[in-house]
This record gives structure tokens, sequence and C-alpha cells, in this order.
């Protein structure tokens, strides 16, 4: 079963290649009915704050609002029982988790900032509907016949997170494909260069997997919590023990530590 697990999703990372587009992969299996996966209600919101290390109850405060509080981006209309979030939400959530967390930003202001760009570029996700990229030392948006130096507006604390997350993101021809959410190493550290999982919507059916393969980490968990030993789990995937360790501590902050057996 585990064999069969791996030859349906994505043994090896093929994209970097070259060889295939995952665009064209979904265009021949077509298996969304023609729609964006990127937008689709894919994840709950557990997923989204494991992924982000973010109480669930913020998590649905930032969605679903609460009295006094208006929610900060919208989520997909047809969303409903256990998968309410897009894939866009999980980087609209990263983005507001990183202003909050690395800049300290009051969340008077996140809404600010957000508004702001809504408000320049004239859409309603600026964040993932708009192409992002460096110039020198200058970061630009652009939406259509809008563009935006967020760097000589003075926008500095989202100037600064969306760089950061420009290191975690493979951008398409059609903007981004996958996500690398933050993961301790076997230090307990945190690099922008260290991306064992990836969260790809078109790909396991955007489930958070060890980088280059088909793996799922929720997979590689469950054998764990079963009492199967690291080595025995990396041997049955075909894979390596760093990088179950690496999914584990996806999975479960203790077994971050790297005292697992």
């Amino acid at each position: 079963m585990d064999a069969e697990l791996i030859r349906s999703g994505e043994p090896r990372d093929i994209y970097k290649s070259g060889t295939v587009s995952p665009k064209i992969m979904t265009t021949t299996t077509d298996v969304y009915g023609g729609a964006d996966a990127r937008e689709l209600p894919a994840y709950s919101f557990w997923d989204v704050a494991l992924s982000l290390r973010l109480p669930v109850s913020t998590l649905r405060a930032w969605t679903r609002g609460q009295p006094g509080f208006q929610p900060l981006f919208d989520i997909p209309r047809d969303s409903s029982g256990l998968f309410e979030l897009s894939f866009y939400n999980l980087i609209e959530s990263y983005v507001i988790v990183q202003l909050r967390r690395k800049h300290g930003l009051p969340m008077k202001k996140v809404r600010w900032s957000i508004e702001y760009l809504q408000t320049v570029l004239d859409v309603e996700h600026p964040i993932v509907e708009a192409d992002m990229f460096v110039v020198g030392t200058e970061l630009f948006m652009r939406h259509g016949r809008h563009s935006l130096s967020l760097t000589r507006s003075g926008q500095f604390p989202i100037e600064g997170v969306i760089r950061d997350l420009l290191t975690r993101v493979d951008k398409g021809p059609f903007g981004f494909e996958r996500f690398y959410p933050q993961v301790e190493n076997s230090r307990g550290l945190v690099s922008s260069r260290y991306k064992p999982i990836v969260i790809d919507p078109e790909v396991t059916y955007g489930r958070p997997r060890i980088a280059g393969t088909g793996i799922p980490t929720a997979a590689i968990a469950e054998r764990y919590r079963a009492n199967e030993s690291i080595p025995s789990i990396a041997k049955d995937f075909y894979t390596t023990v760093t990088k179950v360790r690496a999914a584990l501590a996806f999975e479960d902050e203790e077994v971050a530590t790297g005292k697992a057996a």
C-alpha cells in the first residue's frame, strides 16, 4: 500500500527538471474541472493552523470575524464542512502571521497594510493576485496596468514579509504554485534555505508532503504514532531518515528536537 501511495503521488521533483509543467499536468488530468486549484476550499482550519504554528481560534477570527472584529480576508464562497480555506488563504495567513510575529505590528496596522494594497492595486487579494518581483533592491507588486513599489512607498513591514514570502514560494507564469512552510532543522533553527516540506494544491490534493516526493507528512506521522521506528518508516517509503524526521517535525513539534528514535 505504501509503495502504491508513492507511485500515485510525485516520486521525484519532476517539475524542477524542466520537462514537465504542473499546468500541463493539470490540463491533462483536469481533476478540478477546469477550476484553479489554488482558489478551491481544500484545507481545514487545523491544516492551515498547523502549517503556520497558529492557534485555530486566531485563524477563525481572521477569516470569520467576531464581535467588534471584521474578517481580514475572504474565504471561498462554496466552502463548507471540513475544508473551508484555500491555498491562497494559506498564503494570506502566512503574511499576516509574519507581520504580527516578526514585526510586532498591532492588528490595526496589519489591516491597514492589507487595505492599502487593495486600494492601490484595486484587487481583492493583492498578496496572491499581484505579480511580485524584485529589481535591484526594490520590491514591486504589479497587477494589470497598476504597479506599486513597496520600497518607495515606505511600507517596510509588509515589504520585508513579502520578500521573505518570495523565498518560500515557487512562482510560475500564473503566480504562486507551491509553498514551503517553515520547519525547524535538527538544530532547532528555521532557515529560508531549508525547505523539506512543500504544499502544492495540484499534487496529492494539496496535502503537505516531503519535497520531491508524493509522501504526505500525515502518513509519516500516522506510522510513527503507531510506534513504528523512524528507520523502518524511511525504508517502507523509500526515503531517508532525515526526510522522515523533517516530516515529523512539521507534524509534531516534539520530534523537531531530533530525540525521536
